[in-house]
Parts: C-alpha cells; structure tokens; sequence
C-alpha cells in the first residue's frame, strides 16, 4: 500500500541510507475514519446476529432408546394361615384347670398351626419316598374327611393321650358320638393322620389342635375353645345344649347276678 506524501526522518547515530515512513495526517483521517466505520458496522450488526440465533429452537437431540425388555411375571404361592378368634372370657373357669389351659393353649395357635404345616409336608414327603402304606393325596385325605363329618350325626376327633381330648371324652359318654383318634399325640402321628389334622383345621377354620367336635356336618369347637359359642363343649354342657343337639345312648340294662 502507498501513501500520497510521506515524510523523510532522519535517525540520529544510524545508517544515514535507513528511512523511515511515516503516514501523514491525510492518511491517518482516512485511517480513522475506516476503523470507525467498521466499529459501527460490527456493533449495529452483532445485536441483530444474536438476536437471530437467540430466535431459533433449539434442536432436540435424537436419543438412543434402548429395546425394552419384558420379564416374565412370577408368582409364588404363600400358604396361608387363618387364626382362630381369641376365647371368651365367659366360662373362662368352665372345666376347672383343664378348661383354662385349654382356653391358654389358644393363644399359641399360631405356632401350633406352622409346626402342623411342616410336619404334615416332612412327613408327607419321606412318605412319598417310603410308599404305601404312608404315602397319601392330599385332596382325597380332605375329601374323605368331608365325607365322614357329613354321613355321621356327631362325630369328634381326638388324640388319645391328650388330657383335653379325654376330658372331652368324658362329657360326651353319655351320647352317640362317633371318635375317630388320630394318634396318641401330636409328635406320634404318621403322614397321614398329619395331614388330617392340618386338613380338620382349613374345614373348620380354626387350630389345628385337637379335639375337633362336628354335629350334623357343623363344627362345634374343641374342649374349651371355638364354635358357635366359642366356648366349645363346656359352653354346650353348660347352656344346655348338649341335649338338643345329640342323641342319648340307650341306657344299659343292670344285669342281676345269681344267687
């Protein structure tokens, strides 16, 4: 780029051929004036530039969707147990201390009905590798079960060993009741007769523990506990009850001895 008029300096203690250029003052207007228009231009613009792009969306990323997977859904089938509702405080001396600890033995249902559920299985099971004659099917035991409540007027089952059992026994001597025992006790049962009880306790909704007392198909209760009156056969002897629902036994005739 040349300038119109330049000016020649001399620099003092240097090579007198070494010039210096030096623009006039024409020439720096000029350049003056150009720096500031392009100043004006740049700041009048700028606005209008990040306006523009201020005005424009943004553009949404395209995501990447991985391929949902379904699960195959599993359901497990927990047991259920159904607890029996607490004994009435009336009649808590029915039965004197018999009575009572059969009324206390209720409150451990919940214990008594899961040592129930596993040893009707673990007994069921090495029945299952023993063969006849433990092994057994679960819907006919209960099956058979229904059959024999309802083809008898009374019937009871009990464990032979088990003071309410027995007690059980006594008050209804007097009358036809069928009595089916299932063992001696609890810990002498088999697979079967396990699997009867834990079945005596879904068909009458409550304990598993024994005696279980059924009238016409109905379930009564057991010593002390359950039932109607949820007193069970004490709760029957004492309002009387008894007597309406039973059948006496034919009274013996007394044999006389010879003389």
């Amino acid at each position: 780029m040349r300038f119109k008029s330049m000016k020649i300096v001399k620099i003092p203690k240097l090579d007198q051929n070494l010039k210096l250029q030096i623009p006039d003052n024409n020439t720096n207007m000029k350049l003056s004036t150009l720096i500031l228009a392009l100043v004006c231009t740049f700041t009048t613009s700028f606005p209008l530039l990040a306006a523009k792009t201020a005005s424009k969306k943004p553009v949404a990323a395209k995501s990447s969707k991985l391929p949902s997977l379904s699960l195959p859904k599993i359901s497990v089938a927990v047991p259920t147990i159904s607890l029996p509702s607490a004994p009435s405080a009336g009649g808590l001396v029915d039965g004197g201390v018999i009575g009572i600890a059969g009324k206390g033995m209720s409150l451990l249902s919940l214990p008594f009905t899961l040592e129930a559920k596993v040893q009707a299985a673990v007994l069921g099971f090495f029945g299952e590798i023993i063969g006849s004659p433990f092994r057994f099917n679960s819907d006919d035991v209960r099956a058979d079960l229904r059959d024999e409540i309802k083809k008898n007027k009374a019937i009871i089952y009990t464990y032979a060993w088990s003071p309410f059992s027995v007690t059980a026994l006594d008050i209804l001597s007097d009358y036809d009741v069928e009595v089916q025992q299932l063992g001696a006790e609890w810990f002498l049962m088999g697979p079967t007769e396990s699997e009867k009880r834990v079945a005596l306790a879904e068909i009458s909704g409550a304990s598993t523990s024994l005696p279980k007392f059924f009238v016409g198909g109905q379930f009564q209760g057991g010593l002390s506990t359950d039932g109607p009156t949820n007193g069970g056969i004490l709760a029957l002897q004492k309002s009387g009850q008894l007597d309406k629902i039973l059948k006496k036994k034919p009274a013996k005739k007394a044999v006389r001895g010879k003389r």
